[in-house]
């Protein structure tokens, strides 16, 4: 998810901080603000390891240029973990979608958040369109499941 969604020699690492407000009349026991922070380790390397993959292409052929094409559509699937390193303990995985919009190096993000730890159990979900070219963006997040129950908030991204 870095700034191609093509080819890459990089390992993108993605910091995380979900920030989740209380929500009134919610079964999340969740009373007040939550703040959790979490590595998404994203692999753009084509291969057996690979955790992002550009899956349409506006032009219809597959894009190797440095610079996405407006309608590009690339799909991820990485996991979490409570570090940097990848042997960093697995907290659990975020999927989702990125479209290429008109500006160079903006998207348009959807994703969800699982969590399957001894403390947080459940999903949470987010979209929003962000700068690819900045090294920090925020999207909102608009619903959860299990300990994010109605959840709504922001998802802080800071690419390391």
């Amino acid at each position: 998810m870095g700034k191609s969604m093509t080819s890459s020699s990089l390992v993108f690492l993605l910091l995380s901080a979900f920030v989740l407000s209380s929500v009134p009349g919610t079964v999340s026991a969740w009373r007040q603000p939550l703040t959790i922070k979490y590595y998404v380790h994203d692999n753009v390397i084509p291969g057996p390891n690979a955790t992002s993959v550009q899956v349409a292409s506006a032009s219809g052929n597959d894009t190797t240029g440095p610079v996405p094409l407006f309608g590009d559509v690339a799909v991820f699937a990485s996991p979490m973990r409570t570090g940097k390193s990848p042997s960093s303990k697995l907290i659990g995985s975020k999927g989702g979608q990125l479209v290429s919009l008109k500006v160079p190096f903006h998207f348009w993000l959807t994703f969800t958040a699982e969590f399957n730890t001894l403390q947080y159990k459940g999903t949470y979900s987010g979209q929003g369109q962000f700068d690819g070219n900045s090294p920090t963006h925020e999207v909102a997040v608009v619903g959860g499941t299990g300990d994010f129950r109605g959840a709504k908030s922001l998802n802080f991204f800071l690419y390391l």
